[in-house]
């Protein structure tokens, strides 16, 4: 969901997974099995946090270098999106 298709309110299930880059990385409960991002600082956020206000985007809109920076670094946490 991008900021321009809210309807009336911020995707309420979505669930921190990961800093890397600068970005949150969360996982959406509607889309399961991919990585979105809001560039943020990580340092006031949890990890499983919920984020109220979150506008999150897919990975796959970041440049490919930074999409493998990203999975490598959620993996190596031992995250899964599956």
């Amino acid at each position: 969901m991008y900021k321009s298709e809210k309807a009336s309110s911020p995707p309420i299930n979505n669930k921190v997974v990961d800093f890397c880059c600068g970005k949150i990385i969360m996982l959406l409960s509607d889309h399961p099995g991919k990585l979105f991002y809001q560039d943020s600082d990580s340092s006031i956020y949890i990890l499983g946090e919920h984020l109220v206000d979150a506008e999150p985007k897919p990975i796959t809109l970041l440049p490919e270098n930074e999409q493998q920076m990203i999975l490598r670094h959620f993996e190596q946490r031992g995250g899964s999106c599956l």
